[in-house]
């Protein structure tokens, strides 16, 4: 019987076989792993450029708006409130409570 059929060698063979087999599947299960990582971590940043064009395009446009009002609602507001007791009208003006933030908020006008 040579030493390659007897049963201690041919168990350590099989199973340094078995071993190398199921390292070959894993090796390939890790570079379908990373495969899938990379394809989501794009697709991650693909998702936050495209909320970034978005959520800027949003603040131009709440500061545009927001502009245009404020050089309005004074003399809107004055022509509003006219009246005897107040000939000239009332005071209004706009304003940012956070103007530094770059979410649009905005704090009501204010009245004299």
């Amino acid at each position: 019987m040579s030493l390659l059929h007897s049963p201690p060698v041919l168990y350590l063979f099989l199973t340094v076989f078995y071993a190398t087999d199921r390292l070959g599947d894993s090796e390939q299960r890790f570079k379908d792993i990373d495969k899938e990582f990379d394809s989501a971590r794009e697709q991650a940043k693909k998702a936050k450029d495209a909320f970034n064009i978005v959520k800027k395009k949003r603040c131009d446009l709440f500061n545009k708006a927001f502009h245009h009002i404020e050089e309005r609602i004074d003399q809107v507001y004055k022509d509003l409130t006219k009246g005897k007791a107040s000939p000239q009208g009332g005071i209004a003006y706009l304003s940012l409570e956070e103007p530094e933030v770059s979410s649009p908020t905005l704090s009501l006008f204010s009245t004299y």
